[in-house]
């Protein structure tokens, strides 16, 4: 089936490219989707960019919540996101370059931006990005050492959305049309 790791061929890198490849619900949050080797492989600080390869028919994947139209909330599939920001269509997968960010306090919600030509088949759902706010984020904004422990803890209690396997809202994400490459490039530059 489609977003199924290591079926119809689809693993972590394209072997003719060299790109990442991702599942239909794959997100910054759990890059692996279940995979343990690769779940943390979107981790990291606001700026950096990724370039990723979704599959086709990621609108048809089951599940793959997408928070926001840009930017994304870290717990919002990768590629269904792409779908909700016009990257590429329902059925088709593509190239996508995404750039990690800070987490937000309110991502609103949006339908898919898709031309009409690379429409949701009839019958089908139609994917949206839903709206979130996180209503208690000021609390936090009292705190001078953003690093300090009451800060982080102000940080986990209104910031984020935290579940028994993971915390969603530490990061967040758009598309960008800089490169993996380009960005590499770019921080070996004087």
């Amino acid at each position: 089936g489609v977003g199924q790791r290591g079926k119809m061929g689809w693993g972590d890198t394209n072997q003719v490219t060299g790109r990442t490849q991702i599942d239909c619900g794959d997100s910054v949050q759990n890059g692996g989707n279940g995979d343990s080797r690769i779940v943390n492989r979107f981790h990291a600080h606001a700026g950096r960019v990724y370039t990723v390869e979704c599959p086709p028919r990621c609108g048809s994947f089951p599940g793959g919540e997408v928070y926001g139209c840009g930017p994304f909330m870290d717990s919002s599939s990768i590629c269904r996101s792409a779908i909700v920001a016009g990257q590429f269509g329902y059925r088709e997968g593509g190239v996508v370059n995404i750039e990690i960010m800070d987490p937000q306090q309110a991502y609103k919600g949006c339908r898919a931006k898709v031309p009409k030509f690379m429409a949701q088949p009839a019958g089908r759902a139609e994917i949206s990005g839903v709206r979130f706010q996180f209503e208690n984020w000021r609390r936090c904004d009292g705190f001078a050492d953003k690093h300090s422990e009451p800060f982080r803890a102000c940080k986990h209690k209104y910031r984020e959305v935290c579940t028994e396997s993971a915390c969603s809202n530490r990061r967040s994400f758009r598309f960008t049309d800089v490169t993996e490459a380009e960005w590499v490039r770019n921080q070996h530059t004087p």
